[in-house]
């Protein structure tokens, strides 16, 4: 019968190399979290630039992550972003918040106007 220990270091190595095998880690949401991170920080830091890299190890798979990011904020906040490439990533930063911020507040206050018109036309009557 085979002794199942690892010999040398070699083994080790290659041993630890097959338990970390990509495959074996898909869906477990690391890019998921890599995005709502970057997100969350870049409405921390509107006006920075913030950099996003891929848990993969590979271009294509951080630019598939930017375009995610590109589409969550166009959906979800009708907000656009630049984003540039960098030695090791990318980089990505909010455009136009400062005039999205504004455009938001406006809405609410037209709400608020048409609350408290309400209000006082029920008062009055």
């Amino acid at each position: 019968m085979e002794d199942l220990k690892p010999k040398n270091q070699q083994e080790i190595i290659f041993k630890l190399i097959g338990e970390y095998n990509e495959t074996n880690l898909r869906a477990t949401g690391r890019t998921t979290r890599i995005v709502d991170d970057t997100i969350q920080k870049m409405f921390d830091n509107p006006n920075e630039w913030v950099f996003v890299c891929d848990h993969y190890p590979t271009r294509l798979a951080t630019v598939r992550v930017v375009d995610i990011i590109r589409r969550r904020l166009q959906y979800e906040h009708k907000l656009e972003i630049d984003a540039r490439a960098t030695e090791y990533g990318y980089e990505v930063k909010l455009k136009n918040y400062k005039k999205h911020s504004e455009e938001i507040a406006n809405r609410k206050l037209q709400i608020l106007d048409k609350i408290l018109e309400t209000l006082n036309s029920q008062s009055n009557s």
